[in-house]
């Protein structure tokens, strides 16, 4: 069978020799080239609601590892995803292993391999930066049939950006009898999702350290390197965290303003920081506190406005809108690390309720208006609701 190797461009597989008398690998394709036969893409390729997946369910080549005299590598294939509605909690990673049209390439049911879950500190898209949060040791299942098995992982809070992945060593021995592991669907265009790195396990490989550049391949985008790598891995996420809602209305301002709630990061009961929330177009530098509960929405008449929290509400620790200096316009961008302030950190007496994962939370921020008359002279932003991660 014809293989495809890389170097840099498509070319016949081959052994380059490194100054350190190490074969160099490539990435190989299962499937001969001439077996791509271009589709449209399915169902798939977005996001249903917490179930992250681009793939169509159905693949047209695997890759693997190939090269020189080397008898084992270890690949890594990794998906770029980005976290429904900021953040979420991540419990689940399915992967396929082989393809269904060209069986034989994968390594045999019951091989070891690992799926893995990596944070994108800057969102650039790019996993040569990201943080290993958490790795599961799993076996090779179902080979050559297109399955997706799933693998429960401990539960890890992402936001933004941030991939998923699965890697196993070659058990076949030297290039003549190359693994092809990864599931590939040609039918659903990389786009900057689809990633892999390799190396000699003699050298060592550690998911923690992906973007290791002495790795022999580097972290690569796939779909820069030719038709036969252009798709995206049979590889997903399930996350459990419902994405933060917001609702009811925002009061206008005495100058026209309209305070609006938002959010950055995850809500977690175990982190101590990190779950930001926050509101744009307020009038700049006016004290301002946040409206909390555990009690539901509401849309009550309250101050000229409408009341987002349901009795019983508590209160945060005062701060301040903040924005351009005097004097007023709609420049305010009040900020509160809510994770911060559940486990104290920013004084008060936050409920207990805040640090136990599955709580619903309903926020609604608070703040000084001197332009209405007593006791009308605030502004009030719509409402928050969002459910504490582990």
């Amino acid at each position: 069978m014809n293989r495809i190797g890389w170097l840099g461009a498509l070319c016949a597989a081959a052994a380059v020799l490194t100054p350190n008398a190490q074969a160099q690998h490539q990435f190989g394709s299962r499937a001969p080239s001439s077996s791509w036969i271009p589709r449209a893409a399915g169902g798939g390729g977005g996001f249903l609601v917490n179930t992250y997946q681009y793939d169509d369910g159905t693949s047209e080549n695997s890759i693997g590892v190939t090269g020189g005299t080397l008898s084992t590598g270890i690949m890594c294939w990794m998906t770029r995803l980005d976290a429904v509605g900021g953040g979420d909690t991540i419990s689940t990673i399915s992967v396929a292993y082989g393809t269904l049209l060209f069986p034989g390439g994968a390594p045999p049911n019951g091989a070891p391999a690992t799926v893995a879950v990596w944070e994108d500190p800057n969102d650039d898209g790019n996993p040569a930066d990201c943080v290993l949060l958490t790795q599961q040791a799993t076996t090779v299942q179902n080979v050559d049939t297109d399955i997706l098995n799933p693998v429960p992982i401990t539960p890890v809070t992402v936001s933004g950006t941030f991939f998923i992945g699965a890697f196993c060593p070659s058990l076949m021995g030297p290039v003549a009898q190359s693994e092809f592991p990864a599931s590939l669907d040609l039918a659903v265009p990389s786009s900057g999702r689809t990633w892999a790195v390799a190396q000699n396990p003699s050298a060592g490989f550690d998911p923690a350290n992906i973007g290791n550049p002495t790795y022999t391949i580097p972290t690569t985008d796939m779909g820069t390197v030719g038709a036969n790598f252009n798709g995206v891995w049979l590889l997903r996420a399930e996350g459990t965290a419902s994405a933060p809602l917001s609702y009811c209305t925002a009061k206008l301002t005495s100058i026209g303003c309209s305070p609006t709630i938002g959010f950055s990061g995850v809500s977690s009961a175990s982190a101590g920081s990190g779950f930001f929330v926050n509101g744009t177009d307020f009038v700049n530098n006016k004290n301002c506190l946040l409206f909390y509960g555990t009690s539901g929405q509401s849309a009550t008449a309250f101050q000229g406005g409408f009341l987002c929290v349901k009795t019983p509400i508590r209160r945060t620790p005062s701060t301040n809108t903040f924005g351009n200096p005097p004097p007023n316009d709609c420049t305010g961008v009040p900020s509160l690390d809510f994770n911060l302030f559940a486990v104290g950190g920013l004084g008060g007496t936050p409920l207990p309720a805040l640090t136990v994962p599955g709580t619903t939370v309903n926020a609604q921020w608070w703040g000084r208006d001197p332009g209405f008359v007593p006791p009308n002279n605030t502004q009030l932003s719509n409402g928050l609701e969002f459910v504490i991660n582990p």
